[in-house]
């Protein structure tokens, strides 16, 4: 186990070691200033090290195996084609997607940062709560579009047709936002444990290999955008009301 959360750690530090160097060359020489409160920062940087591995450990060897072993009975059952083993495996899709994302620390961060900008105007669980559900929404349509061997491309096409239609008709302020809720919301949790929710039910499809897990992550980032519009237009119905 400590060898494990050691690898972790090591992985960690890696991954942000480019962005502190980058972040020091420009503050010693482009703007050429000394770094404001270097204690508080050195802290912050630590504990965001320590917080980030132990997430990540605790995603690689718990909840990450978890969802593939249940995704692979439930997928396995599914093959049989019975109404009750396919309505178990895609209710256990969308709510699994649903509670990643409510998870997600850079969502909660964005929910906050958008009530502000707006006033109080977006309201950060009502945000949150739209963009966990374009989640599983967005994961139970990838999921289908596996179990019917439709093809990625045509049906991210028709996708973003109709998130363009969406757009027309949404307040402009709102509809970078919803495109941004979809981005960052396929993160730390949500990405890799829908791959591994994806690589497992693919791999107990017949005809499908490993590698068809992949593509799901794409069709759900379309989900959040268009939830979010469709809460922000409510949100301007029910003013008009």
């Amino acid at each position: 186990m400590m060898v494990q959360a050691g690898e972790a750690l090591l992985a960690v530090i890696s991954d942000l070691l480019p962005i502190v160097l980058v972040l020091a060359a420009f503050q010693g020489l482009v703007l050429r200033r000394p770094l404001r409160r270097p204690v508080q920062v050195a802290i912050g940087l630590s504990l965001l090290v320590i917080g980030l591995a132990l997430v990540l450990y605790g995603l690689e060897y718990t909840v990450f195996p978890l969802g593939r072993e249940v995704a692979g009975a439930l997928a396995a059952a599914a093959v049989e084609a019975t109404a009750v083993s396919l309505l178990q495996l895609y209710l256990f899709l969308g709510a699994l997607g649903f509670a990643a994302a409510l998870a997600e620390p850079v969502l909660t961060t964005v929910a906050h940062r958008a009530s502000q900008l707006s006033g109080g105007a977006i309201q950060p669980w009502g945000l949150r709560l739209a963009v966990a559900t374009g989640i599983g929404l967005g994961a139970c349509l990838g999921l289908l579009r596996m179990m019917l061997g439709v093809p990625l491309f045509p049906l991210l096409t028709v996708l973003f047709v109709v998130l363009y239609l969406q757009a027309r008709v949404t307040p402009r302020l709102v509809v970078n936002l919803a495109l941004d809720t979809g981005v960052v919301t396929i993160s730390t949790v949500t990405a890799p444990l829908l791959v591994a929710v994806g690589i497992g039910v693919a791999t107990q499809l017949d005809g499908a290999s490993a590698a068809d897990g992949f593509g799901l992550l794409a069709v759900t980032a379309v989900g959040p955008a268009l939830t979010v519009m469709g809460y922000a237009q409510l949100a301007v119905w029910r003013g008009k009301a």
